[in-house]
């Protein structure tokens, strides 16, 4: 009860309303991250842009700054006020999205990209060491939940309303700004950093939890707890909860980017129907599996049991089981349907995988763990995971179906080797000794 009513009182206003300040970000962010890919076309013709250039914008670009940024702005979140932080991290993406508007040439869209990828990187530190001391063992698997969940909202959102908004500003025309024509996927840029610079003052509505700056006026401004030691005393839990999960999300990320390709080219399934398909169930898997592993970790919580590694040895499991059995059932349906529901169990484990973090973690090291783990996974989905499928499709596998062989039997095998590491890390768990230092 007592630390239930010091969540509460962490924060001037209610706890709700500092969960809906932070969702609503992360919404933006995804918003933000997808509308270019949305715009690809007009934006493409416009500026007279290659198929690179245009892939740049849409993944170098952002990629780049967030893989460089990560770790900087988590020592950043565990040292100073995280509600500044994240607002001026909103306040830079949002601006940088209004000055993509302006942009002329690919150079200053770049520019743009670069520095919406620079706030962006703030999100994953700061957010998830709020909500660690924001809510209690008990109520954050949920706020973890919502927050997690957010992320396929906004790229929905991207594709359901991005395209008709740019639509409606086109019917109204370009505009004249003195010598500069803004065209109508420039003013779909303003108008969505906009509404982010909106979200970067409501964010200053929030404030600090008090035990963060109890914790800041004991240690300093400028000092924090090692990491270095920190992950050296539990490796026996970290490493292979890490190398699982950058495993899992090598096989998830890889499949999904490459999901739409796989039932055009084994199937013959018209692209954009696969990709409405596709897109449609993906973003509703995804919120579904974020808020039931949440359910799942509160319900456990409730009886002294820990849900996170369980859920993603036997996600890991079930997946391996359902690609093996695709080649074999040779069905659109089938394929559309195991592809679909990757992110129920890729959003699921990052949140209970994301609650059992901030549970173990004290504050002062909260952010930089997170940060360290959203980049491995990054790296490891991102970067790699539609490479590896690629490759062996290429070298192995062979014909319209070597994507789908590729996917099916490698994409298994690597789940099966998470699902082991997943199960060697819960021997290494306990709820009475799993912690990373003195929590604060």
């Amino acid at each position: 009860m007592r630390s239930s009513a010091l969540s509460r009182r962490s924060v001037g206003l209610p706890t709700s309303w500092a969960l809906l300040v932070i969702g609503l970000i992360v919404v933006h962010a995804y918003f933000d991250r997808q509308i270019v890919a949305v715009l690809a076309l007009p934006i493409k013709a416009d500026l007279a842009l290659s198929d690179v250039q245009l892939s740049l914008l849409t993944g170098l670009a952002f990629g780049l700054c967030v893989a460089v940024a990560m770790i900087p702005a988590g020592i950043l979140a565990d040292r100073y006020d995280r509600v500044h932080l994240l607002s001026g991290g909103v306040a830079l993406w949002s601006s940088m999205t209004v000055y993509g508007g302006f942009a002329g040439d690919f150079t200053h869209l770049f520019i743009s990209r670069l520095g919406v990828g620079l706030g962006e990187a703030i999100i994953v530190p700061t957010t998830f060491s709020l909500l660690g001391e924001l809510f209690d063992d008990r109520r954050r698997s949920l706020a973890v939940a919502i927050v997690v969940s957010s992320a396929p909202v906004g790229l929905g959102l991207a594709s359901f309303l991005g395209g008709p908004l740019y639509e409606w500003v086109r019917r109204l025309g370009s505009y004249q700004v003195g010598a500069i024509r803004i065209e109508p996927w420039q003013i779909t840029l303003i108008l969505t950093g906009a509404v982010g610079l909106l979200l970067g003052i409501a964010c200053l509505t929030l404030h600090e939890p008090r035990r963060a700056r109890r914790r800041q006026r004991r240690l300093g401004p400028y000092s924090s707890l090692p990491l270095t030691p920190a992950l050296r005393a539990q490796r026996a839990l970290f490493a292979p909860f890490a190398a699982g999960f950058a495993l899992f999300s090598v096989v998830g990320l890889g499949a999904i980017a490459w999901a739409p390709a796989l039932l055009t080219r084994s199937y013959g399934w018209p692209v954009g129907e696969a990709g409405l398909i596709l897109g449609s169930s993906m973003i509703a898997s995804g919120i579904c599996g974020a808020h039931f592993a949440g359910w799942l970790s509160h319900r456990a919580a409730k009886y002294g049991k820990d849900a996170t590694m369980p859920f993603m040895a036997v996600a890991c499991g079930f997946v391996a089981i359902l690609f093996v059995a695709m080649p074999f059932a040779r069905s659109g349906i089938y394929a559309a349907v195991v592809l679909g529901s990757i992110p129920f169990f890729l959003y699921g484990s990052s949140t209970v995988g994301t609650s059992l973090l901030l549970r173990i973690a004290p504050a002062g090291l909260r952010a930089r763990l997170s940060a360290l783990l959203a980049l491995v996974l990054a790296i490891a989905g991102s970067a790699c995971g539609p490479t590896v499928f690629a490759f062996f499709s290429d070298s192995i596998f062979s014909g319209k179906d070597g994507l789908q062989d590729s996917i099916a039997f490698i994409g298994s095998f690597v789940l099966a080797c998470a699902s082991i590491l997943f199960i060697v890390a819960s021997r290494a768990l306990s709820r009475d000794t799993a912690s990373i230092g003195v929590q604060s």
